[in-house]
């Protein structure tokens, strides 16, 4: 026979108030033998939770400046679980709501496939953060923060409980998709284990889940942790909690004395053994002067407490590293590069990269090494989305995004220069000059390593590849501005205009392929063809080397549009064809003579085109001795005898 629900029903309400059950019937206050819940060190948090983290995804949350991260907001991929699967109202005892038919209803959480390259902690990789890793397999190991560990939100509190887990039913970066902790479907979630249970069946059931996984020490490493430092003498900061762990103090010079006093080390130096404190104001540091009893205060460097202030040229003989420069509380960077490592300064040049905070305005998610513009601002933030190197509208690129991933409104670090990791470059080569695609050829704030075409196509080179890799890295530079002279169409020239600026011009065409010149025209027919009037206010000279084109016709021919002269010699009657007067510019004129005098014996016929006319006649007829006509074609479908 199966346990009851009241048995079910005492024995979990017993083991809460610290006794076991021995009857049913008893109260709590009746039972004799206590009962507690155990839980191994390996899965008690044992640091600080933020009160009220950041929104960026794959970002590491600290609880103050100096204080460990704890958490990491992530997406979580939602798995049915097999057992789950029944009908919720055929047995009263699953509780489900009547009409139901067979559904899921339990889920697990794991990490997504592509974790370890998403995320920025610096465990992923090792014991349980691992991709796909489910959490209820870590026992403890996974955890999400369940929302109780922040008085955020309470009654009487400031800001917002961001620990409630998320469940979506699509796309997470789409409002629709959330389904909200009131929904019809009724549904409960075990932040331990990260089990979902659905108490009646859904239509669009959860497929992803995002909330906050703890990432910081548990219990047992962390008791690990103070019994290897047992024994050490500790330095302490009284007012901080900066400390040094040392195995000895030894205390040198005259006038310098150590008293002890229990567990308390005084140590006094007599007022006798420095002569002389030269230059002293408030928060100067000193050194150590022209004697070993003199000491200097120093007007170019000053610390009062948080800032230290050099005033001048200075040196480095050395490196700077991530142990004696301190990121800002806000995680943004002066200096150096995401995972705060800092490139020796006499290197010349940066590791890391410059960036800026942004808020997101593209209308959908945002990811890492995507090439954006600055769209607008949000109070004091500057709003960015896609740059597009099609549209000046979205242009010029201001930086590549930073962050693994970022969704419409919130949060998002762009980089303007320095380097920049973890993103595809495995379609390039190292080496390549990466610009901005177009939005129209390819997809908005993509990159490639082939120069934008066309004329309406501004050109940006953004980054330089240093790594091809599935998790490349890219040199960025550039940012703000697309080449002064952008492209070209073919033929056309740059001129400057009465803002002294270079523009296409469209008056003169060059045919590289053809070798001529057009003036006003897009089809030269000769090697400079001028569609308009000429003018010449002085003598215009003929100089040697001027070809003038004469045809010899001794037989029928069809006429090209270069010739201007066609001269007969035929020993007999001769057809002359001509092209179709669209060949020809409009007043473009062409001779025919009869060369040897014989016109009147050998007939010379003239032919239009097809239905084309010259004078309205489909033909005309030289018959006089040395006869000769002038045709010009008006440049479409007729020619005229002038």
């Amino acid at each position: 026979m199966a346990k009851t629900n009241v048995t079910f029903t005492n024995f979990a309400a017993k083991k809460l108030l610290g006794k076991a059950q021995t009857r049913p019937s008893l109260t709590d206050a009746e039972e004799a033998y206590p009962s507690n819940v155990s839980v191994p060190g390996g899965g008690v948090f044992a640091e600080t939770i933020p009160r009220e983290p950041g929104t960026n995804f794959y970002t590491l949350y600290s609880a103050s400046v100096d204080a460990p991260a704890t958490v990491e907001r992530v997406y979580f991929d939602v798995v049915a679980i097999s057992d789950g699967y029944y009908d919720a109202d055929a047995d009263s005892d699953d509780g489900g709501e009547p009409t139901q038919g067979f559904a899921n209803h339990a889920y697990y959480l794991k990490l997504p496939s592509n974790y370890e390259t998403t995320s920025s902690n610096p465990l992923t990789g090792s014991g349980n953060f691992v991709n796909d890793k489910r959490l209820y397999l870590s026992r403890g190991g996974l955890q999400l923060v369940p929302p109780f560990t922040t008085d955020a939100g309470l009654p009487g509190s400031t800001g917002n409980n961001r620990y409630y887990v998320e469940l979506y039913s699509g796309d997470p970066s789409n409002p629709a998709n959330k389904i909200s902790s009131t929904d019809a479907i009724d549904w409960q979630f075990d932040y331990y284990s990260g089990i979902i249970f659905i108490q009646d069946s859904a239509s669009a059931p959860p497929v992803t889940a995002s909330a906050y996984l703890y990432v910081g020490k548990y219990l047992d490493e962390k008791i690990s942790d103070i019994a290897d430092s047992a024994g050490a003498i500790t330095v302490k900061d009284e007012g901080s909690n900066l400390t040094t762990a040392l195995n000895s103090i030894d205390f040198v010079g005259s006038g310098v004395t150590a008293t002890t006093s229990g567990n308390d080390v005084t140590v006094t130096i007599d007022a006798g053994a420095i002569t002389a404190l030269n230059n002293q104001a408030e928060n100067r540091l000193v050194t150590i002067g022209s004697t070993t009893t003199e000491l200097d205060g120093e007007a170019n460097l000053t610390f009062d407490g948080s800032e230290l202030i050099l005033t001048g040229s200075s040196i480095f003989n050395g490196s700077l590293t991530s142990s004696n420069i301190v990121p800002l509380a806000d995680e943004q960077y002066d200096l150096g590069q995401v995972e705060l490592k800092y490139e020796n300064l006499y290197a010349k040049f940066l590791d890391g990269g410059l960036m800026f905070t942004a808020i997101n305005d593209e209308g959908a998610t945002i990811t890492r090494g995507q090439a954006v513009y600055v769209k607008g601002i949000s109070g004091q933030t500057p709003t960015i989305a896609l740059a597009a190197a099609d549209d000046a509208s979205k242009m010029p690129v201001m930086g590549l995004v930073a962050d693994g991933t970022s969704n419409d409104g919130n949060e998002v670090r762009i980089v303007t220069l320095g380097r920049l990791n973890g993103f595809d470059t495995s379609m390039f080569s190292a080496g390549d000059t990466l610009y901005v695609q177009t939005g129209s050829g390819g997809v908005s704030g993509s990159l490639t390593n082939l120069p934008p075409t066309g004329s309406g196509a501004l050109i940006q080179n953004i980054a330089r590849v240093l790594k091809s890799d599935n998790s490349g890295q890219v040199r960025v530079g550039g940012a703000g501005r697309t080449n002064a002279t952008p492209n070209l169409d073919k033929g056309h020239i740059f001129i400057g205009n009465d803002s002294d600026q270079a523009v296409q011009d469209n008056t003169v065409f060059v045919s590289s392929s053809a070798n001529r010149v057009g003036i006003n025209t897009t089809n030269p027919t000769h090697t400079l063809t001028v569609n308009g009037t000429v003018s010449a206010s002085a003598y215009v000279g003929i100089e040697t080397g001027i070809s003038y084109s004469r045809t010899e016709v001794t037989t029928t021919i069809t006429a090209s549009v270069s010739s201007t002269i066609l001269g007969v010699t035929a020993s007999s009657a001769v057809e002359i064809r001509l092209p179709s007067a669209g060949d020809y510019d409009a007043g473009q004129y062409f001779t025919v003579k009869d060369e040897s005098g014989l016109a009147n014996t050998n007939n010379i016929t003239i032919l239009a085109s097809g239905s084309e006319t010259i004078d309205g006649q489909a033909s005309i007829v030289l018959e006089s001795p040395y006869a000769a006509v002038n045709l010009y074609s008006n440049g479409t479908d007729k020619f005229f005898i002038y």
